[in-house]
């Protein structure tokens, strides 16, 4: 009996980290168990290994110091390959709360089936090996078990978030949404802003309803004069989940583009969820800055007060765009208003960017003097085209 407890313990200590990769990828598709079963379906040929182990493990099991030995070697390799895959990665799993809630559940899941097996029923043991190989059945099971400690966690802190803005002294809400260019956009346009203002705004890629809550929570000062909301979706109605809590006064629209089509499916719910932030501003009676040179943006815009930018005929116009080895220079007109700026950015598309937070700041009195030294100074994005 002792020995099947060692082999259970170890099988359980292998478990939780080959459990690791599978808690990644539920966080990346932000805990939707149907978009996790999703890349699970893509990646099934990963799990051969485990199959093997599996099936290793169970012909051991005749032998209990053969079956130590197995589940020593399974839980030695899959600590290995745990550290080496975070290392490795673009975008390492972060050990949240929530994430180590989700190790508590599955190490005490793994223990008592463990526990059960040794002093009960000895066919459990195949169960622990099971759950302990086919980590997807394991993090699908804690993921059920969770749910409603979770759905409880992220009520509190809704209704937290949504006190601290009640709460708040008067503030300007700016949303930014698009299929590309959100993070730059936020980051030049925090910068613009911070020549007058005390400004907070979602760090990194914090731009789901969660991290917005988590933003308020964390980040958000009394002092704050501004509050610049990054907003991400996936599928229809994500936009209007964020704009609910926050109720924008401005919002801007980086672009519509052919991105998420595995959740949105066309580019019409694509261009559909972007433009429910559109539709929370202009109910709240503000304006939404448009990017006039992406198509499905100038479409839709004749139906919201906007202000339009880009290169063409517009509100904000885009002239004498040049890069080179120092960085982009380009003019940004508003009506009898023309202002020559420089940035250490490269591209285009960085020029765009700047050119529609700059939209934004002109109208929120930051001067010209003010906007060309800001612009001057902004610095690229981590990953994002930087020398």
């Amino acid at each position: 009996m002792i020995w099947t407890a060692i082999a259970c313990a170890l099988l359980a200590v292998g478990g939780v980290f080959a459990l690791l990769p599978d808690l990644h990828m539920l966080q990346q598709n932000s805990y939707f168990a149907s978009r996790y079963l999703k890349w699970l379906g893509g990646s099934l040929t990963k799990y051969i290994g485990r199959i093997l182990c599996l099936a290793i493990l169970i012909v051991c099991s005749l032998w209990p110091f053969a079956l130590i030995g197995a589940a020593a070697g399974y839980t030695a390799i899959e600590v290995i390959r745990s550290c080496r895959r975070h290392k490795k990665a673009i975008k390492p799993l972060v050990f949240t709360a929530r994430v180590k809630r989700q190790i508590v559940t599955a190490a005490l899941l793994l223990l008592a089936v463990g526990v059960c097996g040794v002093f009960w029923l000895r066919w459990l043991v195949y169960i622990l090996m099971l759950l302990a190989t086919l980590t997807p059945i394991l993090a699908l099971l804690a993921l059920w078990i969770n749910e409603p400690l979770e759905a409880a966690v992220r009520r509190w802190y809704y209704r937290d978030a949504k006190r601290i803005l009640r709460e708040h002294k008067p503030m300007t809400v700016i949303g930014i949404t698009g299929s590309y260019g959100k993070t730059s956009t936020k980051y030049a346009l925090a910068r613009l802003l911070e020549e007058k203002y005390n400004v907070c705004f979602t760090p990194g890629s914090f731009n789901t309803t969660l991290g917005v809550v988590r933003t308020i929570r964390e980040h958000l000062r009394p002092t704050d004069d501004v509050y610049i909301v990054e907003m991400g979706a996936k599928n229809v109605g994500d936009i209007k989940a964020i704009c609910d809590l926050v109720e924008p006064d401005l919002g801007l629209i980086t672009s519509v583009g052919e991105q998420h089509l595995d959740t949105f499916k066309t580019l019409e719910n694509v261009c559909r969820t972007k433009f429910e932030l559109a539709d929370a501003v202009n109910r709240k009676g503000g304006k939404i800055y448009l990017n006039m040179d992406c198509a499905p943006e100038a479409a839709r815009a004749a139906d919201y007060d906007h202000v339009g930018y880009g290169h063409g005929a517009c509100d904000v116009t885009i002239t004498d765009g040049a890069c080179g080895r120092q960085g982009s220079a380009f003019t940004v007109t508003r009506g009898t208003r023309s202002l020559e700026l420089q940035t250490k950015l490269l591209g285009n598309h960085a020029i765009q960017n700047i050119a529609g937070a700059a939209a934004i700041a002109m109208d929120l009195g930051i001067s010209d003097r003010d906007l060309r030294y800001a612009a001057s100074q902004l610095a690229p994005v981590s990953h994002r085209l930087a020398l």
